[in-house]
């Protein structure tokens, strides 16, 4: 299960942080994208929840308004650990890991796809941690937690 992140400008005071509390973002107004994934909402409120607060304002917009408002200070996002740090924001952990989501590969057993299964989840599987190679923020997270991928195959952060 891959880990959820947080996106915040490289100028917010948690900035500086390798990883960052939920509970220290309560005050913060949260910024998410067109993604209609209720079980995701679900997750989040429910962390927060534990985290012993309600976000304070849930704003959905196009994706691509996310990160120019997020490096501009108005808000603070949810995000894949995959994603990149763009200019004027940056990409944190969240500190013990209070959400996270499932890479699923999944075809019906009648499906002409079936018999090449094997094969496309290897080569989905290498195309993955080529990109977590890429996103340096979520290489180091998985390196700290002894998550790296082995000579013999990737780790159980598939």
């Amino acid at each position: 299960m891959d880990p959820v992140f947080v996106l915040i400008s490289e100028r917010h005071p948690l900035a500086a942080r390798p990883e960052i509390p939920l509970s220290a973002l309560s005050g913060e107004p949260w910024l998410a994208g067109e993604n209609k994934d209720v079980r995701m909402a679900a997750q989040f409120r429910a962390a927060c929840r534990r985290a012993g607060f309600a976000p304070r304002r849930v704003q959905r917009l196009s994706g691509s308004v996310v990160f120019p408002l997020v490096g501009q200070g108005h808000g603070v996002a949810l995000a894949h650990p995959l994603v990149t740090e763009r200019e004027g924001v940056v990409v944190r952990p969240l500190t013990g890991d209070p959400m996270g989501v499932r890479q699923r590969l999944v075809w019906a057993a009648t499906s002409p796809l079936a018999e090449h299964a094997p094969t496309l989840h290897d080569t989905l599987t290498k195309a993955y941690w080529a990109e977590v190679q890429r996103a340096r923020v979520y290489w180091e997270w998985l390196d700290g937690k002894g998550r790296l991928p082995t000579p013999t195959g990737p780790s159980d952060a598939e």
